[in-house]
């Protein structure tokens, strides 16, 4: 829960929406170096990378059951 508190609060952080919706400018590379020390950030994507695994396996059993369908 305080992971998710923490990410949250990176989501609304100004500085790391700006990052996030520009990430070629200069403030964004600049941030960059800011945003692997700052424990909001960390959180950030921390949360975003336990989502992305939870789709992928999510996505691995549907085939799995999809390929193993017993005949009618």
């Amino acid at each position: 829960m305080r992971l998710r508190l923490m990410a949250g609060l990176c989501r609304i952080c100004p500085c790391c929406v700006i990052a996030r919706l520009w990430p070629d400018s200069r403030f964004a590379k600049a941030f960059e170096s800011v945003r692997h020390h700052c424990p909001f950030c960390r959180a950030y994507e921390n949360v975003r990378h336990i989502r992305i695994m939870a789709g992928a396996q999510a996505e691995q059993t549907v085939a799995v059951s999809q390929n193993h369908q017993e005949p009618p």
